[in-house]
């Protein structure tokens, strides 16, 4: 088994780079689907198009023609994940695609642009603004729930024509991350605004605010006059 195992890891954005952050604001589609927002990061910055985000790289070390690699999220304590050695049925029925948007598993595609050289680079939702990250995984209101931590696991496959089932010869985790919908991030962020408003009202005590007017630099005029000319 130690002779089939092989390297991979995410490489870092080569535009921005970096990579992934450890929580994330996942939203609801109108067709009921869940995507994550500026997943794995805003690059080169925040775009208010759709979900925002990018797509990822991975760095294979074989060039061998039959290994396939996939990706797919997985929750921490719910998902059972797999480990080196294991194998799965084809995973054909279960494939990301622009008409099954909601499949588990994303493929991922040699990047044809890259000199042929090692370690092969893999691309992950190449068309990440368009595609988005869907991740549809049901939580609840449970603070078990909303504190358990999630991982984008990419993993790369022996394959065959003579057998039905996928190999695990190679896995890259990210970092552990949590989830947030939009919905308590929006109501989250609206409590931090009334807090913050308040803090600069009148205090009762002192009568003064938290905030003044600086006086004008020529310090010859009054900061306001009474009567203005529109």
């Amino acid at each position: 088994m130690a002779d089939d195992v092989v390297a991979c890891s995410y490489r870092l954005c080569a535009v921005c780079g970096q990579l992934f952050h450890d929580s994330y604001i996942r939203s609801n589609k109108p067709d009921g689907s869940k995507v994550l927002k500026c997943f794995p990061h805003c690059c080169p910055e925040h775009s208010r198009r759709r979900s925002c985000g990018t797509h990822l790289e991975l760095l294979v070390h074989s060039d061998s023609a039959d290994i396939c690699v996939f990706a797919r999220f997985e929750a921490s304590l719910f998902t059972a994940t797999l480990a080196l050695g294991d194998s799965v049925p084809f995973l054909a029925g279960n494939v990301r695609t622009k008409e099954h948007t909601r499949g588990e598993w994303i493929a991922c595609h040699r990047d044809a642009s890259e000199t042929p050289t090692m370690p092969v680079v893999c691309i992950i939702n190449r068309n990440a603004l368009e595609a988005e990250w869907a991740y549809g995984w049901t939580g609840s209101a449970r603070v078990v729930d909303r504190q358990s931590t999630h991982h984008l696991v990419t993993y790369v496959f022996r394959c065959s024509l003579e057998t039905p089932r996928l190999v695990v010869i190679g896995v890259a985790r990210s970092p552990p991350f949590t989830i947030t919908s939009a919905r308590r991030a929006s109501a989250a962020a609206s409590v931090a605004w009334d807090d913050l408003e308040a803090s600069n009202a009148l205090s009762p005590s002192s009568g003064l605010t938290a905030f003044d007017f600086a006086p004008c630099s020529c310090g010859t005029h009054d900061l306001f006059s009474a009567t203005y000319y529109r």
